[in-house]
């Protein structure tokens, strides 16, 4: 659906003003449709023939390529994020297992001035 102006002229030609544009590509075969998943990468450039500076150029290649690496780079940092969160667990085991050793050693150390027991220093 469309909402149109009245026909109006510029430089002999009629024309509307139309305040919806879409495209859609559609796969011939329609069973095929259902199968695949295709990005399709197409550039649309509207030209504003009385004022050129209202031209519009969008670049849909370039903008689907920066979104797929975008998707792309936060997928890796998911990645990376549970690995670096698994490294995490693990250390805080180790760390929990090296105190209690420190803690077991530590009672039944006890601290002697050896340099006074062998008779140095004295």
């Amino acid at each position: 659906m469309s909402l149109q102006s009245k026909e109006f002229q510029i430089q002999g030609c009629n024309w509307k003003d139309v305040k919806h544009f879409s495209l859609y590509l559609m796969v011939a075969d329609s069973f095929r449709a259902y199968l695949w998943d295709r990005t399709t990468h197409f550039k649309l450039t509207l030209i504003n023939q009385v004022d050129g500076n209202k031209s519009v150029v969008k670049a849909y290649l370039e903008k689907a390529e920066k979104v797929k690496n975008l998707k792309n780079s936060v997928v890796d940092l998911e990645i990376e994020l549970r690995m670096l969160r698994t490294k995490l667990v693990v250390a805080e085991v180790v760390l929990d297992i090296a105190r209690k050793g420190l803690e077991k050693v530590e009672k039944s150390f006890k601290e002697r001035d050896i340099n006074a027991e062998l008779g140095y220093g004295t």
